[in-house]
């Protein structure tokens, strides 16, 4: 049984034939077992389960910080959200915003 879909074929066997255009005449054939596209793909999910592990603490402080910020801007504290403001508060979290705080009142122009 052959499956086809535009210039890639693939056979039940597991084997995929990848050719980019008929003009080029360039074929690739790649021999992959299902199991070694499973095991892949679990690779592929496991690094993108380390990778939002790592980046975890960063995405909480971010939002917590921006929050707090705009918070603040209710209350007359107005510090402009950029870049370099959003890394300050992701790296130290709200400490980050109360350093923040301390250089708008210090009149440092971030």
């Amino acid at each position: 049984m052959v499956f086809s879909a535009g210039a890639i074929r693939v056979a039940a066997e597991g084997v995929a034939s990848v050719s980019p255009s008929p003009a080029q005449g360039v074929t690739v054939v790649t021999n992959l077992s299902e199991s070694t596209l499973i095991l892949v793909a679990g690779i592929v999910m496991l690094l993108a389960l380390v990778v939002l592990f790592v980046f975890r603490r960063f995405i909480v402080n971010s939002i917590a910080g921006i929050l707090a910020i705009l918070a603040l801007s209710l209350f007359g504290v107005h510090i402009s959200i950029n870049l370099l403001t959003i890394a300050v508060v992701a790296v130290l979290g709200l400490v980050g915003v109360a350093l923040l705080i301390i250089l708008k009142l210090a009149g440092v122009t971030i």
